[in-house]
């Protein structure tokens, strides 16, 4: 499809163009719908990537993928209650979207919500199945939900268990998780000390890290963790 060429180029306006003549030619392709949508999103224009995915979602109310991407739109227009509600149903008609319960549980985090987060967070882990990124995504998030919630002690153990984990991997790995919002998020919330904002922070930078540079910061980081995790 040309529209899908054009929108691995990063021409999106060309993959606009392209997905609208292929809406003309069949209009009931829900796929198209969401590239068409796809496309809007990355040129930031949300509210028509949103009218995009609702069409798709007309055409076929049972498009997980649409309802997620749905989600992905709200978030980036800081509307995260709605995000919310949209993750969930993709997640009520596809219990496996794994990639949908991670953006769900991190927004939970940003409307204050910690216990559903680690909820959604611990609930995920104990599932098959998950990639690296996600099971450290989760990972991340049950630490943070419970330092906020100032259970130092869990999360001192939650913190350990993430590194441990950490560095079991043996090799660069596959990332799609996003962690822009959580640290927008972190930077301005001042119901945790300085050092815990640092902390979680420094924690983002692993993630978004490559490995080698991640090994490196996780070894400082566990040689710090008593003194950071003091009552």
């Amino acid at each position: 499809m040309l529209g899908l060429a054009f929108y691995k180029q990063k021409n999106y306006e060309e993959a606009i163009n392209q997905y609208r003549k292929a809406i003309e030619i069949d209009p009931d392709n829900t796929y198209t719908y969401t590239m068409l949508g796809l496309a809007f999103y990355k040129q930031k224009n949300y509210e028509e990537a949103i009218n995009q995915y609702r069409k798709a979602i007309e055409i076929d109310p049972d498009y997980a993928t649409a309802y997620y991407n749905l989600g992905t739109a709200f978030s980036a227009q800081k509307n995260y209650e709605e995000a919310i509600n949209q993750y969930r149903k993709a997640i009520e008609i596809d219990p496996a979207y794994s990639i949908a319960k991670v953006n769900f549980a991190a927004l939970c985090l940003l409307i204050e919500d910690f216990d559903e987060a680690f909820k959604i967070a611990n609930e995920m882990l104990s599932e098959k199945d998950n990639s690296i990124d996600e099971i450290l995504a989760m990972k991340f998030i049950i630490v943070y939900s419970l330092l906020c919630q100032g259970k130092r002690s869990e999360a001192s153990i939650a913190m350990k268990e993430f590194i441990e984990y950490y560095k079991l991997i043996m090799k660069e790995y596959s990332r799609v998780c996003r962690y822009i919002d959580i640290k927008m998020f972190v930077e301005g919330y001042n119901k945790i000390t300085k050092t815990d904002r640092r902390f979680m922070l420094y924690v983002i930078g692993i993630l978004e890290s490559t490995k080698r540079a991640g090994d490196i910061k996780i070894k400082k980081l566990e040689s710090s963790l008593s003194e950071l995790f003091k009552e």
